[in-house]
């Protein structure tokens, strides 16, 4: 969903989209079943392994620590048995919520009840996750709400993240989610259906698993309008507008693709340092599919360090302090035309790129 023309041929929402309750052509039950078959029992075996296994790796865990710096050892083997232990109650707490709707004979109750619980799982995982990452790690949250908190959460909007690490999907549920009860439509890469828990509340919640490649962009961008098209006040859209984490090899690959078009983009995008220049067509279906809502920007920065794991075992996410910016764009002053709007889009980009570059060098 990369091709910003995609974004402009004015399809339709697929008839077989159901936004409650993720993408039923692409992923139907059987697929799922098999998929899971597979995942649940390595989380469930994985933990039990762990768990029996912990009186002997704590142990050389702390010797590998003693020996070197910055000491990462223990610290990984925790977020290791932290996150097998998430996961596994996870499944569990959604595998008792589906036997207790089973219980309800009423249909929208049933679905209610489903969905109620799919929401408080992804919310309590994120929040847990995101907690132990900041004891273990030593990490500090700074939250910037421009023109106040409230204005940033007032009326229905599509939110835009940056995304440069591992661990910045535990931002937004935990800030928006949890903190002020705001449920959030994700639109992920389907790579993510490998993590179980994701897989089952996912497809219960309405969020879209994309195909990224761009072989059916036509189709993925004519599912991620049908999402945004039941966004509320309190039931937002997500998306990541960059389509991958940020890196300079992959930032010179989409300069290199832009140069052979636009050329006012390419030289807008050209002074990027810190983001990659946005995939427009999943981001401009979102606004398309709820023309009501308007944007809220989330940029970030202090989680560059966390790009691969082996980048958490040198220790660059370390006592970090992790600062986060929302700034909210009102539709009236989002351009209409397609050509105008994605001109926008890569200015808000430029204006991401600049507060993370400010933050860089502020240390």
């Amino acid at each position: 969903a990369g091709d910003p023309r995609d974004a402009d041929r004015g399809m339709r929402p697929d008839p077989q989209f159901s936004a409650q309750g993720g993408d039923v052509y692409d992923d139907p039950v059987w697929r799922r079943l098999m998929r899971r078959c597979v995942t649940v029992p390595t989380v469930l075996t994985s933990l039990l392994l762990l768990t029996g296994l912990l009186p002997l790796l704590l142990p050389l865990a702390g010797m590998v620590d003693v020996v070197r710096r910055p000491r990462m050892a223990t610290r990984l083997l925790c977020v290791a048995w932290c996150y097998l232990l998430a996961e596994t109650i996870g499944i569990l707490f959604l595998t008792g919520c589906w036997l207790w709707t089973r219980l309800i004979w009423d249909r929208d109750r049933r679905q209610a009840w489903l969905l109620r619980g799919a929401a408080l799982a992804q919310m309590y995982w994120t929040a847990s996750m995101l907690a132990v990452f900041c004891r273990l790690f030593r990490l500090r949250l700074d939250i910037t709400w421009d023109d106040g908190q409230q204005h940033v959460l007032v009326g229905p909007a599509v939110v835009m993240i940056r995304h440069c690490s591992l661990f910045d999907t535990l931002l937004a549920t935990p800030l928006l989610s949890k903190t002020h009860g705001i449920s959030l439509r994700f639109v992920l890469k389907r790579e993510l259906l490998i993590d179980p828990c994701l897989d089952i509340a996912g497809h219960i919640l309405p969020n879209y698993f994309v195909r990224r490649g761009g072989q059916r962009s036509d189709r993925e961008i004519a599912r991620i309008r049908a999402l945004a098209g039941g966004i509320g006040v309190r039931d937002w859209g997500l998306i990541y507008p960059e389509g991958t984490r940020a890196s300079d090899g992959k930032r010179r690959r989409a300069l290199a693709r832009l140069q052979n078009g636009d050329a006012g983009l390419y030289a807008r995008a050209s002074t990027y340092r810190h983001v990659i220049p946005p995939q427009v067509g999943g981001a401009l279906a979102m606004l398309e599919g709820a023309p009501h809502a308007d944007v809220v920007f989330f940029a970030h920065h202090g989680l560059e360090g966390a790009a691969r794991m082996g980048a958490l075992w040198k220790g660059k996410l370390f006592e970090r302090t992790i600062h986060m910016r929302l700034w909210r764009v009102p539709r009236a002053q989002i351009p209409a035309a397609f050509p105008a709007r994605v001109d926008w889009l890569f200015a808000q980009w430029q204006e991401v790129d600049a507060w993370i570059a400010a933050r860089a060098a502020g240390g």
